[in-house]
């Protein structure tokens, strides 16, 4: 514990016990039965990794470095909410003394010192220090847990309520509690997930130095046990993974052994075998039997009884190892199989499957393994369910990035009352997609939760945006827009430098700024002036600012202190300094330039200055350039080759892939328009007089 928590535990000695017994604790009798009624009605939180998430990860180069990111998530499942209540004023460190609210049955509550709040500048709001711990360990005989062979730095985190994890628990609250990463509150509701996912700033392991194997993957909350909690065991989650290519690694997509594990995994989820919505087809690729004993069980929703035209198949190399395909029910019954020798595929028909949830099982025929195999699932489907945006409504909502997120809520049906899912998308035009972010932690929401909580972090500051919600059945999907917009306004976070002179400052931008404003309300009613800047050193204390010593400091500048920095570059001073350009000062920087100078600058094109630039390329010429293809200009690029053999049944073709599908699309368009169907592989025969084998 740092001495500013030490000094700021002991300060705080008079409101951290707010129920205390008396001094020497309970004695016995009816004392220490009272004592032990009240401890048994505290209503304490509980907080757990989520599993599911840490599968959610990539492994990348950055600078030298190899990183492991991790996406996580953090839940309370315990029979009250954790309530942070940042301090103020601040520390002289810049830290804020962190309470825990623990609230009792009777509406009471009680207080106790539980960490620090920091600012976070790469996330423009305060996180709670050290919220989460990420290791890798060796795995020792038996699945034992061996010792750390790389750790990331202990994760702060704004923590909010984010995404709904169990609305079953007592106490679960609808909405959530806690939706802000403001200056002084932050918690997590009962039944509710705060989650990180793996590109957000921390969210890495450096594993540069590790070499291939195979690993526990852990996640630890609350490393440091600064929060209590209904119980102090369950803190640390752990799932397995492959570092480099192994001759018998599990793929991604593991541990899916069983249909009772699988069926744990969130739908559609980030390497998820519970595959949940797959219209209008799934494909899974870079699958592994990895050994004599794997099996891998996906679960798929069918919500419609299924046609001819629906299957679940998988294809594979024989020379890797002959795979056996069976289709399971809701019970993991198997209710068909295809187990041919020597193929590259085995099928499996949906057709006559009533409406349900059903396993596709794969395994080595005769205990043979397979380095690579796809697995593809194609649904039945039938009417498309309905999605209504209602938040955010007609108008403009502002919310402050970094501060402010926001729940964007929906109405969802569907005609045959199927299973939905929802996942949301921000755009900064309406009807177009186009610039859009797929909000990552919305991903195939269950339609019935009718909202999602969207982390300001994913979107850009000062951005005006449409809400899209596409809407899926498991056999189609549809979409809806938002009847207005959200803005994320840019974070007050000061709008100048503390120690310039300039407009008022909000006393939520700066902890220092805080401090001053209550000693000098001018400083944030009126300007914040020479007196303001003066006060950081004398009610911050803080050197901070230093105009004046001839030194141009961090935080001076030529506009805020001249006379340490100098005067500021101007038009005409002979240098083309940062703020000029060839337009407003081309004294300095020269003449702009135009087209006909004979160089094809950035602002030129071949289409806007051909004199510089030259023609723009076009079908024909002989060039395959990069906005051609095969199926826009054959002559340039060649013909296309057939994405599947005409034999089978599969997506459409180009017409021009072979002399057969030429004369079949012609009789029969929709075989190159919309799906190389059964009756496209019947007319192999009937128009090329071709037999199929």
């Amino acid at each position: 514990m740092s001495k500013a928590l030490l000094g700021a535990t002991a300060a705080l000695s008079a409101i951290v016990c707010v129920a205390c017994a008396p001094e020497g604790g309970p004695g016995s009798g009816e004392d220490a039965e009272q004592h032990q009624q009240e401890a048994a009605e505290a209503l304490l939180p509980d907080i757990v990794v989520r599993e599911s998430d840490l599968y959610d990860r990539v492994i990348e180069p950055v600078g030298g470095q190899v990183l492991l990111r991790l996406s996580n998530a953090t839940a309370n499942i315990g029979l009250g909410k954790l309530q942070l209540i940042g301090q103020l004023p601040a520390n002289p460190d810049g830290t804020q003394t962190v309470l825990q609210r623990v609230f009792s049955s009777d509406g009471s509550f009680s207080d106790q010192v539980a960490g620090q709040f920091l600012y976070h500048p790469d996330h423009s709001h305060v996180h709670f220090e050290g919220w989460a711990a990420y290791r890798l360990r060796q795995i020792l005989p038996g699945d034992g847990v061996g010792a750390v062979v790389a750790e990331g730095q202990k994760t702060s985190f704004c923590i909010i309520d984010i995404s709904v994890y169990d609305s079953t628990l007592p106490n679960f609250v609808p909405g959530g509690e806690f939706h802000g990463c403001g200056a002084t509150t932050q918690g997590l509701s009962v039944g509710w997930a705060d989650v990180y996912s793996k590109y957000l700033t921390g969210q890495n392991i450096d594993i540069t130095n590790v070499p291939p194997g195979e690993y526990w993957l852990e996640s630890e909350v609350d490393p440091d046990n600064h929060i209590q909690e209904l119980d102090e065991t369950n803190n640390a989650t752990r799932v397995k993974m492959t570092l480099g290519a192994l001759p018998s690694a599990p793929d991604a997509y593991e541990p899916n052994d069983t249909a009772a594990a699988v069926s744990l995994r969130p739908p559609g989820g980030p390497n998820s075998p519970n595959l949940g919505p797959t219209n209008p087809q799934r494909v899974v690729e870079d699958l592994t039997i990895h050994s004599a004993t794997d099996v891998d069980w996906f679960e798929l929703y069918v919500n419609e009884t299924g046609s001819a035209d629906d299957f679940v198949r998988i294809d594979f190399a024989q020379a890797g190892g002959d795979l056996d395909l069976d289709l399971a029910d809701a019970a993991g019954t198997i209710v068909a199989s295809s187990a041919q020798i020597g193929t590259t595929s085995e099928v499996i028909s949906l057709e006559g499957r009533a409406e349900g949830y059903y396993y596709a099982r794969v395994s080595g025929h005769g205990g043979a393994t397979s380095p690579n195999y796809t697995l593809t699932v194609d649904p039945p489907a039938n009417g498309a369910p309905v999605v209504a945006v209602t938040a955010p409504p007609l108008g403009d909502t502002q919310v402050i990035h970094g501060l402010d997120n926001y729940p964007v809520t929906w109405t969802a049906s569907d005609p045959e009352n199927d299973d939905t899912w929802v996942t949301l998308w921000l755009a900064p035009t309406q009807g177009s997609l186009a610039g859009a972010v797929e909000i990552p932690t919305s991903l195939n929401t269950p339609g019935a939760l009718g909202s999602h909580v969207v982390n300001s972090a994913y979107l850009a500051e000062g951005a005006t945006y449409w809400v899209y919600a596409q809407i899926t059945d498991g056999g189609s999907s549809t979409g809806a827009w938002s009847p207005g917009t959200v803005t994320f306004a840019v974070n007050p976070n000061c709008g100048h430098d503390i120690c310039g002179v300039g407009p008022k400052l909000k006393a939520s931008c700066d902890e220092c700024v805080a401090q001053i404003c209550a000693v000098d309300a001018y400083c944030c009613n009126t300007s914040w002036d020479s007196i303001c800047v003066g006060e950081v050193a004398t009610v911050c204390l803080s050197n901070e600012c230093t105009c004046g010593d001839g030194t141009c400091n961090s935080g001076e500048t030529c506009g805020t202190c001249p006379s340490d920095c100098g005067a500021c570059p101007s038009c005409g001073d002979g240098t083309c300094n940062g703020a000029e350009t060839c337009s407003d000062c081309p004294g300095d920087c020269g003449a702009c330039p135009a087209c006909g100078d004979g160089t094809c600058n950035g602002t030129e094109t071949c289409g806007g200055c051909p004199a510089d630039c030259g023609a723009c390329p076009a079908c024909g010429d002989g060039v395959c350039n990069a906005t051609e293809s095969c199926s826009t200009c054959s002559a340039d690029c060649g013909v296309c080759a057939c994405a599947h053999a005409t034999c089978v049944t599969g997506t459409k073709l180009f017409a021009s892939c072979d002399p057969c599908v030429t004369q079949i699309c012609a009789a029969d368009p929709y075989c190159c328009n919309t799906s190389w169907d059964s009756i496209c592989v019947g007319e192999v025969a009937s128009v090329c007089g071709q037999t199929c084998p």
